[in-house]
């Protein structure tokens, strides 16, 4: 993972946009119930001998106890922020947590089942019998699905292992599969739908047998406890309510309120299971009298009832009158109920506020005003003036990417020739983005990079005053082009140039050479290349070659000189330097439009049209006092030619200049180079190596620009997208070209009646 000049490694940029109190709540939210609630509920259940629950029941405490504990797993190993966990942790919690919604709506669908039989069979007279093998299947049904689940996940994220991590729901490890997310959500929403089919069958049938009971017909008996399968139902709807909101995070990822409420879930049960009267005796045990257990208490434990003709459950009459205590439970218990109600009711509103207010404040959508603003910000940046010719036609390195010795010795830069623009087509590969899997068409620029020669070093030292330079050792051998940036006048001049400096390699073997070498090696703390373009190369018609200065980073000073004396009279390529889907800083003079107005040059708005004397100008240029004009105002002047950096553009290729298929992609292989129909317009055929970057870059066609590996450290999802080119447009750039090479204009014309003669 990229680290900042070496310190402790940068957590990149995720989907959900969560803050370190998010993480809190949601890790509080998991292990609370899964480490204590649940194991004491579970206890309590299962080694009470005045408690009976079914054992689906049973099974959906342990269910959610291992949810929690799969959830926690990063709190466990530590990895919860900072750099991204090991890949086999990172597996290990994306495949549980996949299972998930599986084994939660399966266990909450056979309660609900159970629960449904129970009270149908007490509804009909008849006695229910719990048979061992239907007992089995509605515990087994559940594991079974999330064992399905966690091998398919696995499977999914050990063939695609750079698609498992966390930088995507920042909670948890997550597998970047969509087709797999959306499969696993759709599923356990039809579970859930199931549930909810029974619920409602469930009450429909309760209401039903009210009104029979009504209409005179015999009391049923029954052995039911009440205010069970209405705690069941209420699970069931929160149950539905945080698996819709699961379906809504697949669209909305950036929002962490979806996987906090799902965390919640654990919270809910002991909530609403938790809270049953016979529990809260089994809890207050040195308040609890056996003796004295009111009727009321009795019946929500499973004394028999009967229905009397309102359809209202009686208990049996001559029991004791219930105490303050078993007041107390019953209160207790209906609270339970309202908790768990008002529960799900905030679950509703946060939700509200989240997707219809789309992540914005939703209040602040009503405090907004319609009126005009009676100040405006300045036109103009300040920080680029004064807006002047820039004082060299070459763009100039005035920084330097920040040395590391431990990395290899390397070049920092190279030149070029802008040569025109295009446009390219791609799949974009950004989750959470609405274009994300799909086509986007982008411009994109060529800059033809012939091979630069090195021709010399030169060595510096740190002043107080900042770098100074100690000497400069040059090559044998130099060619006319770069001789002529020496020269304002080559075809008068002399051409003696470096002449004498030449025999210095040839005096006593080069010691005068190897001697100031020495002295770079010993003294310098920066080493940099002259390396000039060859620009005879290209179809321009100057012959005079730029030269630059060219730092050198990584490895100590001696492996610097080394690496730059073994480059003399040597080429560097382009793809040397710079690598594919790496960002880079192109730095270069912008096209220049002579002397404009001000209101192009700064964009001031227009005055009315009725305005004295011109309206295309700033009304007021100041105050009285001080009796000037302020350097910030927007006035009339030079527009263009200006030294310029643009940072981070990202490389989409680097082609091959002897590859007559420079321009084919794995989808259109169709052999074709990278100059379009008719040539790049002023520019004319790229000949070279080349560069394709996004977007657009200062400078007019033929400019030399230059080309500086950035400056940042780049850990974003955008800046570290692997780029796969599509298609790259080489149709004709002079009116609306129609055909990418001429074999296809000749097969679609046809013969031409100029060359048939």
């Amino acid at each position: 993972m990229p680290s900042n000049n070496g310190t402790e490694p940068v957590v990149p940029s995720n989907i959900v946009q969560a803050s370190h109190s998010d993480l809190v709540l949601f890790l509080v939210l998991n292990m609370w119930p899964s480490h204590f609630g649940l194991p004491l509920l579970l206890a309590i259940i299962i080694f009470s001998k005045r408690i009976q629950r079914h054992v689906t029941l049973i099974n959906l405490l342990v269910v959610f106890m291992i949810v929690g504990i799969s959830s926690s797993l990063l709190a466990y190993a530590g990895k919860t922020t900072g750099p991204e966990p090991s890949p086999m942790l990172c597996l290990l919690q994306a495949s549980l947590l996949y299972g998930m919604p599986a084994i939660t709506s399966l266990a909450a669908f056979f309660l609900v089942f159970q629960m449904f039989l129970v009270i149908r069979s007490a509804f009909e007279g008849q006695q229910y019998r719990d048979e061992p093998i239907r007992r089995w299947l509605m515990v087994a049904i559940p594991y079974i699905a999330w064992m399905i689940s966690i091998l398919i996940t696995a499977a999914v994220g050990a063939s695609h292992p750079q698609d498992v991590s966390r930088d995507r729901r920042f909670f948890y490890c997550s597998v970047k599969n969509d087709p797999l997310t959306n499969a696993i959500m759709v599923v356990a929403a039809g579970v859930i739908l199931a549930t909810l089919v029974l619920e409602v069958w469930t009450i429909v049938l309760v209401y039903k047998r009210r009104f029979a009971v009504q209409r005179g017909k015999p009391s049923l008996l029954g052995s039911l406890e009440l205010n069970l399968p209405i705690r069941i139902l209420s699970f069931g709807l929160y149950l539905m309510i945080a698996m819709s909101l699961s379906l809504l995070s697949i669209t909305t990822p950036q929002s962490p309120i979806p996987d906090l409420i799902i965390a919640s879930a654990a919270t809910v049960v002991i909530l609403i299971f938790g809270t049953q009267p016979d529990i809260l005796g089994v809890l207050c045990f040195w308040k609890n009298d056996e003796s004295k257990l009111s009727k009321e208490i009795a019946i929500a434990n499973g004394v028999e009832y009967t229905i009397d003709e309102k359809g209202t459950f009686v208990a049996e009459p001559g029991e004791t009158r219930p105490g303050v205590w078993q007041k107390f439970a019953l209160v207790f218990n209906k609270l339970g109920i309202l908790l768990g109600g008002l529960w799900y009711c905030t679950v509703v509103l946060l939700s509200c506020l989240e997707y219809f207010g789309k992540g914005d404040n939703a209040s602040s959508r009503y405090i907004k005003m319609s009126h005009r603003k009676y100040e405006a910000p300045r036109h103009g940046s300040l920080g680029f003036l004064p807006r002047k010719r820039a004082a060299r036609h070459r763009g100039k390195v005035k920084s330097f990417p920040r040395d590391d010795p431990k990395k290899p010795v390397h070049l920092t830069a190279v030149m070029g020739y802008k040569a025109g623009m295009t446009h390219v087509v791609r799949d974009l590969d950004r989750p959470g983005s609405k274009m994300h899997k799909r086509e986007v068409v982008e411009a994109v620029t060529i800059v033809e990079t012939p091979p630069m020669m090195v021709v010399g070093v030169v060595g510096y030292v740190e002043t107080p005053r900042g770098l100074r330079t100690l000497t400069t050792v040059w090559a044998s051998h130099l060619s006319d082009e770069v001789k002529r940036r020496f020269y304002k006048n080559w075809y008068r001049a002399k051409k003696k140039a470096f002449t004498r400096y030449a025999k210095k390699h040839a005096e006593d073997g080069g010691k005068s050479v190897a001697r100031e070498l020495e002295r770079i090696r010993k003294y310098c703390t920066v080493v940099r290349v002259l390396a000039h373009t060859q620009i005879r190369k290209t179809g321009l018609s100057q012959k005079k070659a730029h030269l630059m200065e060219i730092q050198v980073n990584g490895g100590s000073i001696a492996d610097k000189v080394e690496y730059a004396h073994g480059l003399f009279e040597k080429p560097i390529e382009v793809n040397s330097v710079f690598e594919q889907d790496e960002n880079v800083d192109v730095i270069a003079v912008t096209k220049g439009h002579g002397f404009e107005g001000v209101t192009h040059r700064w964009g001031t708005k227009k005055l009315p049209r009725k305005t004295h004397k011109g309206l295309r100008k700033v009304a007021c240029i100041g105050a009285w006092h001080p009796s000037k004009v302020m350097f910030s105002v927007a006035r009339a002047g030079q527009n263009g030619y200006h030294h310029r950096t643009e940072i981070n553009k990202k490389i989409y290729r680097i082609g091959s200049g002897g590859d007559e298929g420079n321009a084919s992609t794995e989808h259109d292989i169709t052999k074709k180079p990278i100059t379009p129909m008719g040539g790049f317009p002023h520019y004319g055929v790229v000949k070279n190596d080349f560069l394709m970057l996004k977007g657009s870059i200062p400078g007019t066609k033929k400019r030399v620009v230059t080309i500086r590996k950035s400056l940042m450290v780049h850990t974003s999802r955008r800046d570290l997208e692997k780029v796969q080119l599509k298609f790259i447009d080489t149709s004709s750039k002079f009116g609306h070209g129609s055909f990418q090479t001429f074999e296809e204009k000749a097969a679609f014309l046809g013969t031409l009646k100029a060359r048939a003669a």
